[in-house]
């Protein structure tokens, strides 16, 4: 599975769908959006008929998977995926996020570990973005740049951070889409094999 959402992921169509994503939703934290266009180019173009993609499935007490894939030989045991959205001051700058990947990748709602998790870092130019907002009348308060880092030390906490972990995978992908401003797109995809 994992080789199959690498090739979502490094798909023109995501680009695409990312690009989409960016140009109607760039005031917005957009983690369930990317879940979605994953899951809808996993069902649509990269799964075969006995493999089908799910949101927030399985549930259990409360809790969801973000994405699980479930091949109908084996529905109880779901390739399961978390997805999380993050800018590049968070958590002060990433130094302090190692919570979350123990939290969703190293205990799930099974009783088992989670097969992948999916980081997504977004930045882009503060001021093209301001310069944007502001046509729109977005006030500069409500602006998400507020929540970008204005130095570069979050690449190395988030390389500090992932090298915490053996017997994984990891895979890094960067996206830039130009609309409505250009924008990056980290991709931290760790996964077992």
């Amino acid at each position: 599975m994992r080789e199959i959402v690498l090739k979502v992921v490094e798909s023109d169509e995501f680009a695409h769908r990312l690009n989409y994503i960016n140009r109607n939703y760039s005031n917005l934290k957009q983690e369930n959006l990317i879940r979605n266009a994953v899951l809808e180019l996993l069902n649509e173009k990269f799964l075969d008929n006995s493999n089908k993609a799910f949101a927030e499935h399985p549930r259990e007490k409360g809790s969801k998977i973000d994405l699980s894939i479930v091949n109908d030989a084996e529905k109880d045991r779901p390739y399961s995926i978390e997805f999380k959205f993050q800018y590049t001051n968070d958590y002060k700058q990433f130094a302090d996020y190692n919570h979350f990947i123990e939290k969703d990748f190293q205990r799930s709602i099974y009783k088992k570990q989670c097969d992948m998790f999916i980081l997504i870092i977004s930045s882009w130019d503060k001021d093209n973005k301001k310069d944007y907002d502001g046509k729109w009348g977005i006030k500069e308060e409500h602006s998400l740049s507020r929540f970008l880092s204005s130095n570069e030390n979050w690449k190395t906490n988030v390389g500090n951070l992932f090298s915490n972990y053996s017997n994984v995978t990891l895979d890094i992908k960067e996206i830039t889409v130009e609309e409505p401003y250009s924008t990056n797109y980290n991709l931290y995809i760790m996964s077992r094999d």
